[in-house]
């Protein structure tokens, strides 16, 4: 196969009255390695470029290389074998038309029609595709121990052979008159170059979207001006600049698609020495159009959390607060003044009075204000055996099929288990109804956590309807046999598994955009809600939001676990790793529009079955799920990277993502994100509403992030589906 390639490369160079560069190549290649003749092709292609510019003008030799030092380097399986393949199978035009048109000019028409023929095949491709798992990265060893930057820094990498250059400059000496009467005919043909970087320079839409059938029509009637045109559009798409807010640049549908299928896990991984680090990260930014790609100036400087309004319960049901402090001539001493101003109290509060907090009932002491903190109390039931005393003879809870745990829930079925729990189905004979009992495992981390988690659920329980505003309802919750159990409603599968089970029994698709877009307003309402409580979920993800109904698509967010409020100290490690917002990677500030992120990619999940921004199987870093944030959604905004803790960690001066090399052995890896776009994404989904409405989900920057009720007002949300 690498003799072949070689074979036909050499004989296009020939066919081009490239003779003396042919000689060279099969002198220099024939004996290479696949390595080294991999490492040359780049040069291959950019000198190549170098002499078609001289014949047909620099803005028109650019088209056909998209991959081309500023956007992208050593693509070997794409870039090269794909160059080769259309240059290698020439087609035929109209003798009228080739009287007028140079040879050139005829390679170039014909690798236009056949680069917009496989771009309407691709497309369709990519519409009937389906998503599985990301596969494992291409690794390229950069090592740039015996490459000598050049002076006038015209050449990104060294010429693959050392006489080429000399060869080629008499080649084109002998040429030089010659190519000047081609150039003459050609501008006529191809228009003012002056024109075309002028029209290349506008700013990109929707309206400039290329037509190819009718580009096919004009390259069929051989018209001279319509060509032109031809050439114009073109070179405005594949020479376009992205500009410097994200929501642009996520507006340019059309921009080149990288993503070699639905499996790709969106990035070039490219191997240096730890020594070559910086000359590795200038060369590839410099190729790969970075840091312009990865950053934009936004007018933010920062992120201030959002203000929220409360939330307002029907009924209010609160003890008055009682003050704790010191007495006026002891600081040992204390007093309690059980008719304080409760005004008073309350104007130290992050929360507001107007809200339920469920404290222990025919309590007399609690709740009280002591020392700018608000102490309140909630009765957990002990349930033990009164004539046995002494430790489990396990720390593990057995579940037995018809037991009776604590004399009123009787197991019927196991659900399943998460990290530090178990849940199992239970007929509770006391209420004859069916339940979900949580187990937590016996672990006081895990057994701290879930006092957090009923803290919270009766909170929210307390001020909202929970079939309402779709939360899991609370029963009870008790301690039994070294363990703690939370009792809730019983609801049905999980998304993630309900979208399994459909594609492994390849039942009708379920998740339609009508009902798509029924749960994603139950998940905003309730999102709404527990945000106007100053409360993030912190860990939206298909797992925690649970069918109540599969025939109306009614669903239910559980799992508060990992819920705090917005004025919390709340960990950093936060969010599933997929459905993690970007302010929490980088370390920035972050508030509720956290959980407006992890919805987005859950809206986007829903639609094609995968996972929107999944990290690499293999390492498993917020590096590589960064670099298909960056790819898919756009640059980051400047106050990120000036605020965020992390980002020196994970980014270089150029702003592309690095890390590492696993085994500790002395090398970096370096990862730059392909291109695409959210529509190729979403399996090029027609609906452009849809389309908004998830990019309006996924704004990097937290600043343009809608809340939960301004995404309600979405025209997407609002837009009527006929089932």
């Amino acid at each position: 196969m690498l003799e072949k390639n070689i074979d036909t490369f050499a004989k296009l160079l020939e066919g081009l009255n490239m003779k003396q560069t042919a000689l060279a190549f099969r002198e220099e290649f024939l004996s290479k390695s696949n390595d080294e003749y991999e490492l040359g092709k780049y040069n291959i292609l950019k000198h190549l470029q170098n002499q078609l510019s001289k014949c047909s003008g620099d803005n028109f030799s650019h088209q056909y290389f998209p991959t081309s030092s500023k956007k992208k380097t050593y693509s070997h399986n794409e870039i090269f074998d794909n160059f080769l393949k259309k240059f290698s199978k020439k087609q035929k035009l109209d003798e009228n038309s080739s009287k007028k048109i140079s040879q050139e000019s005829k390679v170039f028409l014909n690798l236009k029609k056949k680069l917009e023929n496989e771009c309407k095949i691709k497309l369709k491709k990519e519409k009937d595709s389906k998503l599985s798992f990301s596969a494992t990265p291409q690794t390229i060893n950069y090592d740039f121990e015996n490459i000598e930057d050049n002076k006038n820094n015209q050449e990104e990498l060294p010429c693959f052979g050392s006489n080429i250059k000399q060869k080629e400059d008499n080649e084109k000496n002998e040429n030089e008159e010659k190519k000047e009467k081609e150039n003459e005919e050609e501008d006529s043909l191809f228009g003012n170059n002056e024109t075309e970087e002028k029209n290349s320079n506008r700013s990109f839409g929707n309206d400039n979207n290329l037509n190819l059938d009718e580009t096919e029509k004009n390259i069929n009637n051989e018209n001279i001006s319509q060509t032109n045109s031809i050439i114009q559009s073109q070179s405005l798409i594949e020479n376009e600049e992205i500009n410097t807010t994200s929501n642009n640049y996520n507006n340019k549908d059309n921009i080149i698609d990288e993503y070699e299928n639905n499996d790709d896990i969106g990035f070039d991984l490219f191997e240096c020495k730890n020594q070559y680090f910086r000359d590795t990260c200038k060369k590839l930014a410099e190729q790969s159009d970075f840091p312009h790609r990865g950053v934009y100036k936004s007018k933010f400087k920062d992120y201030k959390q959002t203000e929220k309004e409360f939330f307002k319960p029907k009924t209010i049901e609160n003890s008055k607060i009682k003050l704790i402090s010191h007495m006026k001539n002891d600081k040992t001493s204390y007093e309690i003044n059980k008719n304080p101003d409760q005004d008073e109290i309350w104007s130290h509060s992050k929360l507001t009075k107007n809200l339920n907090f469920p404290s222990a009932k025919n309590e007399t002491f609690y709740p009280i204000f002591y020392n700018g903190h608000f102490i309140d109390d909630y009765i957990m039931k002990v349930i033990v055996d009164r004539e046995r005393t002494g430790f489990e003879e396990s720390k593990d809870f057995k579940i037995v099929i018809n037991n009776l745990i604590a004399g009123r829930y009787q197991i019927l079925a196991y659900l399943g288990n998460a990290v530090f729990s178990k849940a199992v189905k239970c007929l509770d004979i006391k209420e004859n109804k069916l339940v979900c009992l949580k187990i937590i495992e016996n672990n006081k981390d895990y057994f701290d956590q879930s006092l957090d988690e009923i803290k919270v659920l009766n909170f929210i329980n307390s001020n909202g309807d929970p079939d309402e505003k779709h939360f899991l309802k609370l029963y009870d919750f008790f301690y039994f046999k070294e363990h703690l159990f939370i009792v809730t409603e019983l609801l049905k599968d999980n998304l993630y598994d309900l979208y399994a089970y459909l594609s492994k029994n390849k039942m009708e698709n379920y998740f339609t955009l009508p009902k798509i877009q029924k749960i994603t307003k139950q998940i905003l309402t309730c999102l709404d809600y527990i945000h106007s409580l100053h409360l993030i979920h912190c860990d939206l993800k298909p797992e925690n939001i649970l069918m109540k109904s599969i025939h109306n698509a009614q669903i239910k967010i559980i799992d508060f676990g990992s819920a705090g409020f917005v004025h919390d100290q709340i960990s950093s490690y936060i969010q599933s790793r997929s459905y993690r917002a970007p302010e929490v990677i980088l370390g920035c500030n972050y508030d509720y529009k956290i959980d407006i992120w992890s919805l987005g990619c859950i809206v986007a999940e829903l639609y094609t079955g995968n996972v929107l921004f999944s990290s690499d199987p293999q390492t498993e870093t917020v590096q590589s799920l960064l670099a298909r944030v960056i790819g898919i959604i756009g640059p980051i905004p400047d106050w990120m990277y000036e605020k965020g803790k992390t980002v020196k960690s994970m980014f270089c001066k150029e702003k592309l993502l690095f890390m590492e090399a696993p085994g500790n052995n002395g090398k970096m890896h370096v990862i730059v994100p392909k291109r695409t776009v959210l529509k190729k994404r979403l399996n090029n989904c027609q609906d452009e509403l849809f389309i908004d409405f998830i990019r309006f989900l996924l704004q990097i920057d937290p600043n343009e992030r809608p809340s939960a009720s301004q995404a309600m007002e979405h025209p997407w949300m609002k837009f009527k589906y006929e089932e």
